[in-house]
């Protein structure tokens, strides 16, 4: 297997699960676009009034002006003056619900100390990130000097950019422009009056931010490698050595099913924003290995976005997910080269992770079965039952249960009337209150998939959220398993695929 290129992950840094909902979060830590919106629009309210009607955004950043009342019981202008008591009445309306001041707009930075360290010190009381000036700042010195000590940053002319009344393409253009001339603006939505004008400029932000996001996502795969044993660093050569031997001694002589035509497999393994499962270039060895061991597929490991183009996907028989993770399919095009892939008969096989990929795209959660996934430790034994003994892709475990030590995920929006479950973790007979707390890992229902099939129109596909670490692919059974999945996402292994 050869990698595509050299591995370059400067730009990307972890993003939290919820951010990557939506482009406009998960951009933030990504391609560096932070966007603010005003609190400015309603008419008559303070910024405390205005920071609770703008609640049903469900978004966290703000601009704040200098000119709007702090509200509440506080009359006075939102601007060094207040008091330790009104300062913190206004942090702890800050801290319900996540939320925080990015901009903080003046009119101007003072030319004079006294006055622009009082605006610094009131900034970093409040936690603002940004102070933006109408007028261009004159004091570079003094605003270099205070930025340093405070730790707040001065946001002006280039480093800023206001929505105008423009079309979503023609915002696209300027995020475009700016993404290329490597600045990281800050954002500032439109003020508007109402809940619905500010969700509306929130949805152009978001929908100007796609060509921003997939050109980034672009490059990202045109300069990053395929992982592989021999590019792991912390890796020794015996390490390599006995972990190819295990997951030799791991793969099955034969595929279970024999191809009923040459079968060619694309392995995608790109991590948006993310660096990556230990287990990504354990898979890939044992892919490449059981196909060229058996003849049941070639596979190709590319993560060139190209290869999702529909004229370049309908040349393989399926797509493997090799833990993915993140904002990865983003042009309307490729999104409806997917779908129409699968919809043609084309293939789908995931595992762990890649139910954290395109989950801003609500027809992925439908086509993979769920989004995101909230788990306890890494290491939580559980009890798996099969609840679908008789299929194809169950026969490697004769029909017993079993005990996974995995991190095993739960998900809110799966659902059996949508897949039809293998696996599922045995719930009587697992303490399901191991190691960390997990406040959002407990359904009402007490149904905990961990493998499921479903067809997508005359498509297959196959998931399972095994695979944490390398151990997986040493495993007889899991990587049995997997590669049957494959097999039907190929096309080659018949099975029901009846939500039940």
């Amino acid at each position: 297997m050869k990698p595509v290129a050299a591995l370059t992950l400067a730009l990307v840094l972890p993003v939290a699960a919820q951010d990557w909902a939506r482009l406009r979060t998960g951009a933030e830590r990504t391609i560096f676009f932070k966007a603010a919106v005003p609190l400015t629009g309603f008419r008559g309210a303070g910024f405390l009034e205005a920071l609770d009607l703008a609640a049903p955004l469900r978004f966290g950043n703000f601009e704040a002006s200098s000119g709007q009342t702090a509200g509440g019981a506080i009359t006075k202008k939102l601007a060094p003056g207040l008091t330790p008591d009104e300062i913190a009445a206004i942090r702890t309306a800050l801290r319900r619900g996540n939320r925080r001041i990015i901009a903080y707009s003046v009119p101007a930075i003072p030319s004079e100390e006294p006055s622009a360290r009082a605006l610094f010190q009131f900034a970093r009381d409040l936690d603002i990130e940004s102070i933006v000036p109408a007028a261009a700042p004159q004091a570079a010195p003094l605003i270099d000097k205070l930025t340093a000590e405070f730790k707040v940053n001065v946001a002006a002319g280039r480093d800023v950019l206001r929505l105008a009344n423009a079309a979503p393409a023609e915002l696209g253009q300027r995020f475009l422009a700016a993404w290329r001339e490597k600045r990281k603006p800050l954002v500032i939505l439109q003020p508007a009056g109402s809940v619905s004008g500010l969700s509306a400029e929130l949805d152009a932000y978001e929908a100007a931010l796609v060509p921003v996001m997939s050109e980034y996502v672009a490059e990202l795969g045109r300069t990053t490698a395929i992982r592989t044993l021999d590019a792991q660093p912390r890796l020794t050569a015996e390490q390599k050595a006995d972990a190819i031997a295990k997951m030799s001694a791991a793969l099955p002589a034969r595929p279970q099913a024999q191809p009923r035509k040459p079968r060619r497999l694309l392995v995608f393994d790109l991590q948006v924003g993310y660096p990556g499962h230990p287990s990504i270039p354990y898979a890939n060895w044992v892919l490449e290995q059981f196909g060229k061991k058996t003849g049941a597929w070639e596979a190709t490991f590319s993560n060139g976005l190209a290869n999702f183009q529909y004229e370049r996907l309908r040349q393989y028989d399926a797509v493997f997910l090799n833990n993915t993770v993140g904002l990865l399919f983003n042009p309307p095009e490729m999104r409806a080269a997917i779908v129409r892939f699968l919809k043609e008969g084309g293939g789908l096989a995931g595992y762990h992770a890649s139910t954290h990929a395109s989950i801003d795209w609500p027809e992925f959660t439908e086509i993979i079965g769920a989004s995101s996934g909230a788990h306890r430790e890494a290491t939580e034994k559980v009890t798996v039952k099969l609840d679908d003994p008789a299929s194809p892709l169950n026969a490697v475990f004769g029909g017993q249960s079993f005990i996974s030590v995995d991190e095993h995920f739960r998900w809110s929006n799966y659902s059996r009337q949508r897949v039809r479950v293998l696996l599922s973790i045995d719930v009587p007979a697992t303490d399901m209150n191991q190691g960390r707390g997990c406040d959002i890992c407990t359904r009402e229902d007490n149904d905990y998939a961990i493998s499921w099939v479903r067809s997508y129109g005359k498509g297959r596909v196959f998931y399972t959220s095994l695979g944490h670490g390398p151990a997986t692919f040493m495993d007889p059974k899991i990587v049995g398993h997997m590669l049957a999945g494959i097999q039907f996402a190929l096309g080659d292994l018949d099975a029901d695929t009846t939500p039940h």
